[in-house]
């Protein structure tokens, strides 16, 4: 898009955003039905998806500044450390938290992306887990209904750690291992077609 269709389409979608978060019964007296459907439209965390485009615009536009502000050693482990002590002790208002978080992982993001920042947690594993992220977040609720089953037919849930850990562990290796297969046999035969058709 240009840069004014982009902005429109931002402003828009901060409108949508607005509108869906508040609470409608507050301000018009609509039947409980249309009401339940602008709650359910609100979970879809349209704010999440927004703040990351933007941040995805900006660090476009403006690559150098984003990279000499992202390559501070002691700015990445206070993200860091505010992300840990947000998600750990939410001090703040649920969705005040979470908006934060939102953001604080989207700097996250742009100090990762900065080769010359070398403190940054990279690995290969981690790049291989970003890789196969699309499945990690396509398959992880078809992973929980496939595990479940079984650990709540094997495992006594009145153990609530290790029916949780047994649940989460196995879900998690189950996950891994679809989005692997996907990756693997499937996705990235698309990406080939992609990058060497249509790649600009």
């Amino acid at each position: 898009f240009r840069r004014k269709v982009f902005f429109l389409l931002v402003v828009l979608l901060s409108i949508v955003f607005l509108c869906l978060t508040i609470n409608i019964n507050d301000i018009f007296d609509f039947d409980s039905n249309i009401a339940y459907l602008f709650r359910v439209l609100g979970y879809f965390n349209f704010q999440m998806l927004l703040i990351g485009v933007v941040g995805g615009y900006i660090y476009f536009y403006n690559k150098t500044q984003i990279e000499n502000l992202t390559k501070s050693v002691y700015g990445y482990f206070l993200l860091i450390s505010l992300i840990l002590l947000l998600s750990i002790f939410p001090i703040l208002e649920n969705k005040i938290n979470h908006f934060i978080l939102v953001l604080l992982f989207l700097f996250l993001i742009l100090f990762t992306i900065n080769n010359s920042n070398k403190f940054v947690f990279k690995n290969s594993t981690m790049s291989y887990l970003g890789k196969i992220s699309y499945g990690i977040y396509m398959y992880h609720v078809f992973a929980i209904f496939l595990i479940y089953p079984f650990v709540n037919k094997y495992i006594n849930n009145e153990n609530g750690l290790v029916f949780n850990m047994v649940l989460y562990i196995f879900t998690f290796l189950t996950t891994i291992f679809l989005s692997i297969i996907s990756y693997e046999f499937f996705e990235s035969k698309f990406i080939r077609i992609k990058d060497k058709k249509f790649k600009v």
